[in-house]
């Protein structure tokens, strides 16, 4: 049955009220040849279709569970409600006031963040920040919360199958990632996946607990952060925030149903845009896009440990690597790279390279003619390997094992030398 999030959706017309879709940084709706499918593979419900070019979330499917964000490497896919941003922005004022207390108290326990889902019963953890499912917790939320101090961090979720089969599907990863970048940083921060216990058969007392809400805090050293808003004293999980967005959203409704109407009466037909409309700039040049994700990520393993060291096979790092004597400087790679981290000029083929009777591309070249360029910016790599599908003559490839000594170097490396 729909939740009353996801029937708001639908009336509104717009598919999954989780999850914000921008098409035009999926590698799969970039290039037909893309092999990606992240999403469509992690989504417990079934929910989400990647064909002819568009992605499809079916409202009624989607739990709001945000798995398919958390394993988006482009952010084709973001959560709402909170956002990622959102949730660095409570670990901000958690560990503000944590800190603040273990500061006045130097006796106290070390202070634990805990990250449960909406459904947990409460716990002592010192910080605590309710979030509708856990995989809305990626490694970016976490790496923040080690970058502000928390020696441990607790991930709990509740034993309904709801919480649990996003669960399984898409925190795994999220926690390899974030060990594995940890790791390289040197950071002791450690990381833990709970699930509670279902009750036992008849225990009418501990169903009883799960249903009642939690009670207010007593003691000053608790904080706790729900998701839509930040309080201190209590972790009940608010709806009004979604309600007054409803609110909110219904004078906007009204007011484009009342422009649909006009336009109809007016003969006037809106057209969808086209799909080069969607991926180019209207000169024809392929959009390329920000990744705040990425850069958050990165700003605060600098903060961690501005060198880290040693081998770092985790999803968002990649190493892009070229066959120069192979690569015809066609510039491909370039031309669909949606974050820009790949740049470059096409060599003028007919200078660069001599061709047989069939059309086909020969070994010798032309010394003295333009060759092209192709540099390369860590930094700004997200390892989607969109560039290794489209390149034509499979010379590129991306190697997903990197050296953490590298991921700050923020001049290009020129891929052709």
């Amino acid at each position: 049955m729909p939740t009353i999030e996801n029937i708001a959706g639908i009336v509104a017309g717009a598919g999954s009220r989780h999850i914000i879709v921008e098409a035009g940084r999926c590698t799969e709706v970039r290039h037909r040849m893309a092999q990606c499918g992240a999403c469509v593979e992690t989504c417990p419900e079934g929910a989400i279709t990647v064909k002819d070019n568009r992605i499809t979330i079916q409202p009624e499917l989607c739990i709001g569970c945000g798995s398919c964000a958390s394993e988006c490497p482009t952010q084709a896919l973001r959560t709402t409600q909170p956002s990622t941003a959102e949730l660095i922005g409570f670990v901000d004022t958690v560990a503000d006031e944590v800190f603040a207390h273990f500061a006045e108290d130097p006796e106290a326990p070390e202070p634990i963040l805990e990250f449960a889902c909406e459904h947990a019963t409460p716990s002592n953890a010192a910080g605590r920040i309710v979030v509708p499912a856990l995989p809305y917790v990626d490694e970016a939320v976490l790496v923040h919360a080690a970058a502000c101090g928390f020696e441990k961090i607790a991930l709990t979720s509740c034993n309904q199958a709801r919480c649990m089969k996003p669960t399984l599907a898409a925190v795994p990863d999220i926690l390899a990632t974030t060990r594995a970048l940890l790791q390289a940083t040197g950071s002791s921060c450690a990381i833990s996946l709970r699930r509670e216990k279902p009750p036992a058969e008849g225990d009418e007392a501990s169903k009883a607990n799960r249903s009642r809400k939690p009670a207010p805090r007593t003691a000053g050293a608790q904080v706790n952060t729900v998701s839509g808003t930040t309080t201190v004293g209590h972790n009940e999980y608010s709806r009004r925030g979604m309600l007054s967005d409803m609110a909110n959203q219904a004078t906007t409704i009204v007011a484009e149903t009342a422009a649909a109407e006009m336009r109809e009466k007016l003969g006037m037909q809106e057209q969808a845009p086209s799909l080069r409309q969607t991926l180019t700039d209207g000169r024809g040049n392929m959009l390329k896009f920000s990744m705040p994700r990425s850069e958050s990520l990165l700003d605060d393993l600098y903060v961690l440990n501005p060198e880290p060291s040693g081998p770092l096979n985790a999803r968002g790092f990649a190493r892009v690597e070229v066959n120069a004597e192979a690569c015809r400087r066609c510039a491909m790679c370039v031309r669909f790279c949606p974050t820009g981290a790949l740049q470059g000029e096409e060599a003028p083929i007919s200078f660069a390279y001599s061709y047989d009777a069939w059309g086909a591309v020969g070994a010798k070249r032309d010394d003295d003619a333009p060759k092209g360029s192709l540099t390369w910016r860590m930094s700004d790599c997200v390892g989607c390997h969109l560039c290794e599908f489209t390149c034509p003559l499979h010379c590129l490839r991306v190697n997903d094992e990197v050296d953490a000594s590298g991921i700050f170097e923020l001049e290009p490396i020129d891929l052709l030398a």
